[in-house]
């Protein structure tokens, strides 16, 4: 099975059903068949014989999952709860992150779950992006008569609200995550499997025309910001590889791109359907 994810493509190799039935509810969106560059392959019988090093421990993110990184690997454990449960799954990727495997404990095989899933499919993409001048960020995606807006957003700004509220008007891309990519000059958007509260997913892609960033506010109004502010309010509202002063500093790249060459607004809106038209006469 091969997907295209913001221009990332990558198989996934199993012969556990119940995890191919789980992929295919995730990703089905976005099947591909397209030559892959990556190649996962999931594993449902057992965990495999790591010695977990507390020296190579790069990051614990003190819930569901640690990060250790070897010379040539990397290594995701995966827990049910904080670093005091025990690990459920393992992944171990080369140094490109070009292949992996993902290991299982067997009484995973008939969980309505597979193990790629959250969130270990969100950190292998903020890694792979960050290869290739991308990034996911918190944002609603959607095109209007063929423009690409982004609204983006923490949780409660009203992603979700303006996805519903544009949902007869446009196409919703996704409701909360979005992949951007620079191209040249040129900043791209591409649709995500992670969803928010509005489900619907549609696998599609589109030119970057402007950046709406959200507030509730009891009228509609806009607020041209610079380079400088865009560039800060995008890093508070994107996926960072944390762990990592390299790959922090490509994100922050990245964002200082978009911000040069996407005009970005303060957007704060009352949340009903005029909210549009004064978008639409604001561009």
């Amino acid at each position: 099975m091969v997907f295209d994810v913001g221009k990332i493509v990558f198989e996934i190799v199993t012969d556990t059903p119940t995890y191919v039935s789980q992929i295919l509810k995730e990703f089905g969106a976005f099947r591909s068949d397209k030559v892959p560059t990556i190649v996962i392959e999931l594993r449902g019988d057992g965990l495999p014989d790591i010695d977990l090093r507390p020296e190579e421990k790069v990051f614990e993110s003190e819930a569901i999952w640690s990060y250790y990184r070897r010379k040539n690997e990397h290594i995701f454990a995966l827990r049910t709860g904080g670093p005091q449960h025990p690990i459920f799954a393992i992944a171990v990727f080369d140094a490109p992150l070009g292949r992996g495997i993902i290991y299982s404990e067997t009484s995973n095989r008939h969980l309505n779950y597979t193990p790629l899933s959250y969130p270990l499919s969100e950190l292998l993409m903020i890694l792979w992006l960050v290869q290739e001048q991308g990034m996911l960020v918190h944002a609603c995606g959607i095109i209007d008569n063929g423009r690409g807006y982004l609204f983006s957003g923490n949780s409660t700004h009203g992603k979700t609200t303006m996805a519903r509220i544009w949902e007869d008007e446009g196409v919703i891309l996704n409701d909360d995550r979005i992949i951007l990519r620079q191209q040249g000059s040129q900043i791209w958007m591409y649709s995500t499997p992670w969803h928010g509260d509005y489900q619907k997913v549609v696998a599609q892609s589109m030119l970057l025309d402007t950046i709406f960033f959200l507030s509730h506010a009891a009228s509609n109004r806009l607020t041209r910001l610079n380079t400088l502010t865009s560039t800060h309010m995008l890093m508070t509202r994107c996926f960072p590889p944390l762990w990592d002063a390299a790959g922090m500093e490509a994100v922050l790249g990245v964002c200082g791109e978009v911000a040069q060459n996407t005009p970005c607004y303060e957007l704060g809106f009352v949340p009903d359907e005029a909210v549009i038209d004064f978008i639409r006469c604001a561009q």
